[in-house]
């Protein structure tokens, strides 16, 4: 231990150990060693090798702790910065995502109007079929005079066999081209009645 002395109204300790130089007041300067209550002689006597390789440790240990406590706050710094790139990225995504709907809606509303166009298109062609349909005369009734006239013939004269045969010959022709006539055309053919 060491013992202490009075000097110029400052308590000086006298180093008896090697640890102790270190709380000997020469100067002016280390009056912050001087202890002046009985508490404060106990913790500056108290130092000894032991006592500052336990504060050497504590402090070791606080560093440690500084360091680990930087480390995370790095961490969370990185982390924070990641996370803010995350949200920009994600913002760049949301906003190529509203592109690409707007585009999408414009060509939803082109080819709506695509379709309209096309409806009006068919409206008009089928009008025009229409009208031309209409101005085709019917093939059926280029037959009827003749069968008319076939009819006429054999109601009215007595015709010989080959007359009748001959006039029978024709009625079926034309019966059978009328068929023809009908089934090439609309529907609206005549009905031939057969000629006996």
């Amino acid at each position: 231990m060491s013992s202490s002395s009075e000097a110029e109204g400052l308590v000086v300790f006298t180093a008896e150990t090697e640890s102790d130089v270190l709380f000997a007041a020469e100067t002016e300067s280390d009056a912050f060693f001087a202890a002046e209550t009985d508490t404060q002689k106990q913790v500056l006597a108290g130092n000894t090798d032991a006592d500052l390789k336990n504060i050497k440790i504590v402090v070791a240990e606080l560093k440690n702790i500084i360091t680990d406590v930087k480390d995370v706050i790095d961490f969370l710094g990185g982390g924070i910065t990641d996370l803010k790139d995350e949200v920009g990225d994600l913002k760049d995504e949301f906003g190529d995502l509203k592109s690409q709907m707007a585009d999408l809606k414009s060509q939803m509303a082109d080819l709506k109007s695509q379709m309209a166009d096309l409806k009006k298109n068919k409206a008009e062609t089928t009008e025009e079929m229409t009208d031309f349909k209409n101005q085709i005369p019917n093939p059926a009734l280029a037959f009827i005079p003749r069968v008319l006239e076939v009819k006429k013939l054999c109601q009215n004269l007595e015709p010989s066999a080959v007359e009748a045969h001959e006039a029978r010959k024709m009625a079926l022709k034309l019966k059978a081209d009328n068929k023809r006539a009908m089934l090439e055309g609309d529907g609206s053919g005549w009905l031939v009645e057969e000629v006996d």
